[in-house]
Order: structure tokens, then C-alpha cells, then sequence
């Protein structure tokens, strides 16, 4: 090559160096600014490229699965340059609104285009993409063929009509309620139930009418269709929207099971999304610099109301991480919660429980902060964490919240955690004398055990001893035994391992040798809580995993905790671990309401009968 040519760069290329010239120019905030239009919450993540994306989210557990993954691919995109906005459905996430009013496809449809337009105003973007996943693809479609500006379109696991999505929908209910080990719900007014998520009968009527192998004419000039082997809809739209004229390109979604089956535990490499990245980049326009856009720093926070609540979704602490402070209009009375992740579940949580308890509490006064700590919802990663939770960075970042709070004027705060959350409430009152009460719910462990991996822990200390004996006593948990479906030696070694644990326990109240190391460390651990007078609320679902663990260091029906007069016992009946039904829900709700109103010292009164759910069993204290 002669001297001071320059050689030709390839389209890929091209495609990079732009890129890497935009981000020069301007960096997004990490996990996206919150911002909020009409009723509905988002994020949006900055860039200066002509074309933004708008992201259309899934339902249900498939969403609450996948909103770290959606959140990082939406970062990924300002690393591009490319500005984006990912948001909550009305009655969905941080949105107003309950789930189970008779919402209408038409009003999810609204609330896009209007995700929309403020995505336009943000990023002074001249065209748009929209990427769908799941449901959002039917919400992603409709809104193409009624917005005048996009560009592209991209599906993922998508479908082509209604009614058999619906079918695949309610077949995928019910192997995930068998895999949670609860019932399957009945809904016989029409409505779609997964697992505590609801669709009401009227969006479940209208998604059966939906028939896109009937469009006219094809919704966006570009598509992307990324679906899972084998998927014959989805091969069926592609030639569809070839026939109508589209440029339509397919991949394989070589990840979704890894990306939607639960909230992942670390983070994941994310090919699909990589690839879907470099998609957009080649939508034209996409490498054009727009010196219009609006930083996303100067988006600090955002608000939603209505008649009883104000909610302020914002960014704090050394790493950024999200939280939503959730205070009443009336004035403020009892003590701040603060409510912490449940496992990689996002800080709406399980089936949206924790927005509507916050919502329900803050309308009778009592304000409280729901945070997402690093790698999990809407906050992001970091790259000293091996894993999401059960991790010494959750106890780092509830005290930054606590911080928070405390700046707020919040002078008495109780820690309020599910499952590894609960872990996480324990060890953050350890480690900050500000914290005077707990309420922790079926807490799997007290101190790690370096035994176990966290996907070891989560996949081998899922279920009771009991709860595994009774599924196995059922025709279809029998047939999963004998078909070699369920992991014999695994089933065995971990039921042994318990049986033994729970000898040991017995033996230790009399012969002290028998309590191990990690048992005089718990015990150790709640004494210093006792010496400090942390109140502490144990909370367990009726033949939880977590009751097996307290009779393990506590002894039957927790005998020893006689010696804590710091900590009261309840027991909330028919009830899984995550809370699954509507009666657990009310009935926390209502225990949350009382511990935070009662005065200091009295002890855990029942939860409020005019909550509809069954009074709880109250132990010994």
C-alpha cells in the first residue's frame, strides 16, 4: 500500500469506528435515567445516533426473567451510540395501575406510542426501531403500523396469532407452576394467571383476535426475526413480511432458555443480544451522529402519583444503583421500610407484590424505598461481584439505601427481605447499628456455607423434606422418578443430608460437640442482635424449606429461640416460598402495616383481619 493511502474499511468496521466516535462524544448513565410519561415508568438510555430504539418487554415471569438481560442489551446499545427506552405496560412493574383491571391491548398499544414520543423528544432521533420480545411483539407490531418514523423492527420470540400464543402461554403456566411446586391457577372469568401474574379476561380476548399473517402491508421496511429452533409461526411472519416487501433477516435465539426461565444469578454472555446490537447498527441512519440529543444526566429522577401516593424513581450511592421511594400524600406516620431483593428477582418483585404492598402501605401512611442492588432489575453490574446475591456488595449497598434514608429524616427503619433478601437484612443489621428491626421471610440460611456455590445452593435447597416426599407420592412426580426425569442419587443425597441435620440438632440440645461450626456461628450472630434489641420478626410459609432450616439450628418448632426475647415467630398458612397466591400477599402486607405503626416494644401484632387473609400463627417470642 503506498505511503499515506488509507485503507478501505469494511461496513463492519465502519459500523465500529462510528460507534466508538459517538461514545467519545457522550456516555449514558449505567442501567438508564428513570423517567416516567402519562402513567407509565421507564428508563432511558442516551446515545447520539439518528435512530433510537424503543423496547417493547414481555409479560409475567417472563419478564421479571429477563429485565437485567433487556436492561443490559438497552446499555449495550448507548455503548453503540444509540439512544433507547425500555418502560412498564400500564398496570405492570413501577407503573400505576393494577394488573388485574380489565386493561385492553389497544391501552398497552397507547402507552407504547407514547414511550414513543417521549423517546423522540429525549433523543431528537429521526427514525426508530422497535424491538418486541414475547407479548411485546404484538404490542411492537401494532404500534409499527400506526408510528410514521420506524426504520426496523425487531422480534424475539415472537409469534404470528393469538390464539395459539395463548395456548403456548397457558401450557407454559402450568409447567412453571409445577416447577414452583403450586397449584395451577383457575381463572374462570377468561383471565390468564402464571404464577401470581395476571392478564385480565379483556387483553386475553383481544390478544386471541391478533392474526399477523393477515397484515396488509408490512409494518416496518427492516425486520429482525430472532426465534428458537424450529419455530414454525415464526418462520411462517418471516415470508409473510418478505412477501409484503420487508427486508427481513432471521437468527437463531440460541439463549432463551438460559435468559428466560428465572432472573439469571450472574451475568451472562448474551450472544443473542450482541447480535441484535449489530443488527441496529446497520439500519440506516443508525451510524449518523445527532448533536441534538439530550444528555441523560441531566435526568436526575422521576415521579408518579395518584390520589394517596407519591413515587420518586431515582439513582444513588457510589454505584449508582435504582431505587423507588414510595411515600404517602397524607402525612407520614410509623417507621421507613426498606425492602431488598428477593434472589435476581427485580425490585417490583415476585408477581409485582412488592409495588403493590409499597402502594398499599403508603396509603395508609407508611413510606417505604424497594431498591434493586447491583446486576439485578434495573441497576448494573459490577465487575468485582461473582454473583448477584447472597454477596457482601448487598450489605454495601443496603447501607448506602439506609444512608438515604436517614438524609430523608427517617429515624426508625425496618429491613424487609424474602428469601436471600432476608439473608441480606440479617447480615446488614449486623453490620449497621442504625437498623432496629427486621422482618425477615423464609430466610434459606444465616451464614454461607462455603460448601456451596450460589447456583448449587439455589438448585439443591429449593424444597422441603416434606414437599419433596409428598410431590413424589403424586402420580406425575412417581412417572418423573421412575423416567429418570428427577435426579435420583441428587433427591437422595440432599434428603439424607437434611435427615442428618436434623439428628444432629437434636443431639446438639443435649450434647453441645454436635452443634458445628456454622450453628454456634448463627447463634453467636443472633446474640449480638439480642444484645443490641434488634427486633426481629421470623416469617415462614407453612412447610417452607426455611422452617426445616430454623428447626435445624433452633431445634422443632424453633424451641431455642425461647432464649431470643428480641425475635417473634409467625407462620403464614398455604403458602409457598415466593408468596405466589393473593392471600400471602395481604396477609405480609398486613403484617408490614402493623410491625411498622406498632410502638416500640410491643410485641408483633396478628395481621388485620379486614385484609381478607387468614390470621397469622403466632409462635413463641
Amino acid at each position: 500500500m503506498p505511503r499515506g493511502a488509507r485503507r478501505r474499511r469494511r461496513p463492519v468496521e465502519d459500523a465500529k469506528a462510528d460507534a466508538i466516535h459517538m461514545m467519545k462524544e457522550h456516555r449514558s448513565i449505567r442501567g438508564g435515567a428513570p423517567v416516567a410519561f402519562a402513567t407509565c415508568s421507564g428508563f432511558y438510555h442516551s446515545g447520539r445516533s439518528a435512530v433510537a430504539v424503543l423496547i417493547c418487554s414481555p409479560w409475567g415471569h417472563e419478564e421479571l426473567s429477563m429485565r437485567s438481560s433487556l436492561r443490559e442489551l438497552a446499555d449495550r446499545l448507548a455503548d453503540a451510540g444509540i439512544a433507547s427506552l425500555r418502560f412498564d405496560y400500564p398496570g405492570t412493574g413501577d407503573s400505576l395501575g393494577a394488573s388485574d383491571l380489565p386493561w385492553r391491548l389497544e391501552d398497552w398499544v397507547r402507552a407504547t406510542k407514547s414511550a414513543a414520543a417521549l423517546l423522540i423528544e429525549l433523543s431528537r432521533a429521526k427514525r426508530l426501531v422497535i424491538i418486541g420480545h414475547g407479548l411485546g411483539c404484538a404490542i411492537a407490531i401494532r404500534a409499527a403500523e400506526e408510528l410514521e418514523q420506524v426504520a426496523g423492527l425487531a422480534l424475539l420470540a415472537g409469534f404470528a396469532r393469538g390464539g395459539p400464543y395463548l395456548k403456548q402461554l397457558k401450557v407454559g403456566a402450568a409447567m412453571l407452576a409445577d416447577a414452583a411446586g403450586v397449584a395451577t391457577s383457575t381463572e374462570p372469568s377468561g383471565a390468564l394467571v402464571s404464577l401470581g401474574f395476571k392478564l385480565p379476561a379483556s387483553f386475553v380476548a383481544d390478544l386471541a383476535t391478533v392474526d399477523f399473517l393477515a397484515l396488509a402491508r408490512a409494518p416496518a421496511p427492516s425486520t429482525l426475526i430472532v426465534s428458537r429452533p424450529g419455530d414454525r409461526p415464526s418462520a411462517a411472519l418471516a415470508f409473510h413480511l418478505e412477501h409484503l416487501g420487508a427486508a427481513v433477516e432471521r437468527l437463531d435465539y440460541s439463549d432463551f432458555e438460559e435468559l428466560t426461565t428465572n432472573p439469571p444469578i450472574k451475568e451472562v454472555a448474551l450472544a443473542t443480544f450482541d447480535a441484535v446490537t449489530s443488527w441496529v447498527q446497520r439500519i440506516d441512519g443508525a451510524r449518523e451522529s445527532n448533536a441534538d440529543a439530550a444528555r441523560a444526566s441531566t435526568i436526575t429522577e422521576s415521579r408518579l402519583e395518584d390520589e394517596w401516593f407519591r413515587e420518586t424513581r431515582f439513582r444513588f450511592g457510589p454505584q449508582q444503583i435504582f431505587g423507588a421511594w414510595c411515600e404517602p400524600k397524607s402525612a407520614r406516620r410509623g417507621r421507613a421500610l426498606l425492602f431488598l431483593n428477593c434472589g435476581a428477582n427485580p425490585h417490583a418483585g415476585w408477581r409485582r407484590m412488592t409495588v403493590v404492598q409499597a402502594r398499599d402501605l403508603a396509603r395508609r401512611g407508611v413510606a417505604s424505598l424497594r431498591i434493586d442492588t447491583s446486576g439485578i432489575g434495573d441497576s448494573a453490574g459490577r465487575t468485582d461481584a461473582a454473583t448477584k446475591f447472597y454477596a457482601p456488595h448487598q450489605i454495601e449497598e443496603a447501607r448506602s439505601a439506609i444512608d438515604w434514608l436517614v438524609a430523608q429524616g427517617a429515624r426508625e427503619i425496618t429491613l424487609v427481605g424474602v428469601c436471600s433478601g432476608a439473608y441480606q437484612a440479617f447480615h446488614t443489621a449486623l453490620e449497621d447499628g442504625r437498623v432496629d428491626d427486621l422482618v425477615i421471610v423464609n430466610p434459606m440460611t444465616f451464614v454461607w456455607d462455603d460448601a456451596y456455590s450460589v447456583e448449587e445452593f439455589v438448585k439443591l435447597f429449593s424444597r422441603s423434606n416434606l414437599t419433596y416426599f409428598s410431590r413424589l407420592a403424586e402420580a406425575d412426580g412417581l412417572m418423573k422418578l421412575l423416567s429418570g426425569r428427577v435426579a435420583v442419587g441428587r433427591l437422595a443425597g440432599v434428603v439424607a443430608e437434611r435427615i442428618l441435620d436434623r439428628i444432629k440438632a437434636q443431639l446438639a440440645s443435649a450434647i453441645p460437640w454436635f452443634e458445628g461450626p456454622i450453628r454456634r456461628e448463627i447463634h453467636r450472630l443472633f446474640s449480638r442482635l439480642k444484645a443490641r434489641n434488634v427486633r426481629i420478626s421470623l416469617v415462614t410459609c407453612e412447610n417452607d424449606l426455611s422452617e426445616d432450616e430454623l428447626a435445624k439450628h433452633f431445634g422443632r418448632g424453633g424451641a431455642r429461640l425461647r432464649a431470643y426475647p428480641n425475635v417473634s415467630r409467625s407462620r403464614i398458612p398455604d403458602a409457598d416460598h415466593n408468596l405466589t397466591t393473593d392471600a400471602s400477599v395481604e396477609w405480609l402486607t398486613a403484617h408490614l402495616l402493623a410491625r411498622a405503626t406498632e410502638s416500640r416494644g410491643a410485641p408483633t401484632r396478628p395481621a388485620a383481619e379486614s385484609y381478607g387473609a387468614k390470621r397469622p400463627l403466632e409462635g413463641m417470642t
